[in-house]
């Protein structure tokens, strides 16, 4: 429901998945398009957790991967300045 908000938000009227770009969400330049931002995230992932799963039974894998995306998703919160919107005073 997120992405699709941003997708929205991003993008507008234009959802075809084919051509998406995501250049308003990353400031312009450059344009980056989707499948380059799902292999740049996958890479981060493997980078940190390890290049495969450890658990051998399926529900284990998805809770160890689910536990892995929770370490990344605070890792990167870290890193994420908190934006404070000022009140701007006109003289």
């Amino acid at each position: 429901m997120i992405a699709r908000a941003v997708d929205e938000q991003c993008f507008g009227d234009q959802l075809n998945r084919q051509t998406m770009t995501q250049s308003a969400c990353f400031q312009g330049e450059p344009k980056v398009s989707l499948q380059e931002v799902v292999e740049m995230t996958m890479g981060r992932y493997k980078a940190l957790i390890g290049p495969r799963l450890r658990a051998r039974g399926f529900a284990a894998q998805q809770t160890e991967a689910d536990i892995g995306v929770a370490v990344l998703n605070r890792m990167l919160a870290t890193g994420r300045p908190d934006s404070v919107r000022c009140l701007r005073v006109i003289a």
